[in-house]
């Protein structure tokens, strides 16, 4: 539900690496296992990074079965999101 975005950016202003867990909690306490693309999307927006770097395994490929080398981040969060509404 939300982004510590000063503590983030404290931490890359002071050249850390920021490794972001997709575990969260809800306002109850109750662990969450939320999908690692959407919190990588939404930490990236919420920053305004320059780039999204994702690492996954294997190629990524469009509807037509061509492999997808690059894309911008808007891009990048809609394919997510169309995956996960598919999953």
């Amino acid at each position: 539900e939300k982004i510590d975005v000063s503590r983030i950016k404290e931490r890359l202003d002071s050249d850390s690496i920021v490794v972001v867990s997709n575990m969260g909690y809800s306002s109850s306490g109750e662990v969450l296992n939320c999908n690692t693309y959407e919190v990588a999307t939404a930490c990236a927006l919420a920053i305004e990074a320059d780039k999204l770097i994702c690492i996954v395994d294997g190629q990524i490929f469009d509807e037509h079965g061509r492999v997808i080398p690059f894309m911008s981040l808007e891009e990048a969060d809609m394919l997510i999101r169309k995956r996960a509404k598919q999953s």
